[in-house]
């Protein structure tokens, strides 16, 4: 009998690290926020040199904060913890003349498609986001691979920062602190399977869990609302 496997997200071709990934989407919410732009800018000297990053992945905007207070914990995580490029993108993003970010993104942020909160509101409680396997159908085995799911993303963010707890990203550690949310939806399993490789281009924090056929449920960090992943893939929510 084959043994579900449980994997941590890592870093694939493009070669983002987390810090970076959550750089680039502060980027693009400076963008659409001067007020933010202007704290930033408090705490940020410029770049001189031009910024040079590997192409930017189709699903960067679900790293795009949705209120000013997550962006303001993220930039000064980013500063404190985040790699040299990662603080380099910061500087990008205070320059007058800001990166040129690409069409889509920017059209998505300024027409409201994509679901960021440019007036400053918080969005209360992070959720850590499950999604089965359709052809699951067993109501616990679900809420137990959840729980699976959410504790190996947790155990990601401690060992990446180090082991020490205080460290970790900001929306997991609002997450871990709070009430600790889970959101649960269903897709198919190629869904999952792209999920899983577009997250890992992003090095977003992530925990998969597969059986002999593949991937049957993937939980993904709380820094991506639930409802922004309905954007880019075919999800179909379980009500409680």
């Amino acid at each position: 009998m084959h043994t579900p496997q449980t994997q941590r997200g890592s870093s694939l071709s493009l070669g983002f690290m987390y810090s970076e990934s959550l750089a680039l989407g502060l980027l693009l919410y400076a963008q659409a926020n001067q007020s933010f732009k202007n704290m930033l800018a408090e705490h940020v000297f410029p770049n001189e040199g031009q910024l040079q990053t590997p192409p930017v992945p189709k699903t960067l905007p679900l790293l795009v904060p949705q209120d000013k207070i997550t962006a303001q914990k993220r930039a000064t995580w980013v500063l404190k913890h985040g790699s040299k490029e990662a603080v380099q993108i910061l500087q990008e993003a205070v320059k007058d003349k800001p990166y040129e970010s690409p069409k889509a993104v920017v059209l998505g942020i300024t027409l409201g498609v994509l679901p960021v909160g440019v007036l400053g509101h918080d969005k209360p409680g992070k959720k850590v986001t499950v999604i089965s396997k359709k052809d699951v159908s067993d109501t616990e085995s679900i809420i137990q691979g959840g729980l699976r799911c959410s504790l190996n993303l947790l155990e990601r963010s401690i060992h990446n920062a180090g082991g020490e707890l205080q460290k970790i990203d900001p929306d997991m550690s609002d997450w871990f602190f709070g009430e600790k949310n889970l959101e649960f939806f269903k897709a198919s399993q190629d869904t999952i399977g792209n999920m899983y490789r577009e997250l890992s281009e992003l090095d977003v924090p992530h925990a998969l869990i597969t059986d002999e056929h593949g991937p049957t449920m993937i939980a993904v960090s709380p820094a991506i609302n639930p409802e922004t992943l309905t954007l880019d893939w075919d999800l179909e929510k379980i009500n409680s």
